[in-house]
């Protein structure tokens, strides 16, 4: 089984990535067990030039592999309703077009407190309600 990971990337610290990404990891093992393929969708060596468009086509590529797709969100609340940031939110519109399985979870970072203390909730099948 292939899952792919949509989470926020700008404002995150490389170490932040994946410390949420490991955390994730851990919970799609708990729930689905060891016999999963995590698609590596964080890009690296990207272009010098390139622009957000082209790091969103070449995620949509990898999500086009995935049976699952995990969208990590911040718990930051808009307006009383939670947020995806702009990439994720359209991974998520193909993902839910094209009938991949959208698995949400929230994730929080004290701007107080060090990249170590990322918190991850539990992975559910219930999309949120996002401000759109």
């Amino acid at each position: 089984m292939k899952i792919f990971i949509s989470q926020p990337m700008k404002g995150y610290s490389n170490f932040e990535i994946e410390i949420i990404r490991g955390k994730i990891k851990v919970a799609l093992k708990e729930k689905y067990g060891n016999d999963i393929e995590i698609i590596d969708s964080f890009i690296k060596g990207a272009p010098a030039n390139a622009k957000p468009l082209w790091y969103l086509g070449e995620s949509i590529k990898k999500l086009s592999e995935a049976d699952i797709a995990v969208f990590a969100y911040n718990t930051l609340v808009i307006g009383g309703k939670f947020a995806l940031v702009r990439g994720c939110g359209i991974e998520e519109k193909c993902a839910r077009e094209y009938n991949t399985l959208c698995l949400y979870v929230a994730f929080n970072k004290s701007a107080y407190k060090s990249a170590v203390d990322i918190n991850v909730g539990d992975l559910t099948t219930k999309r949120p309600d996002f401000a759109e």
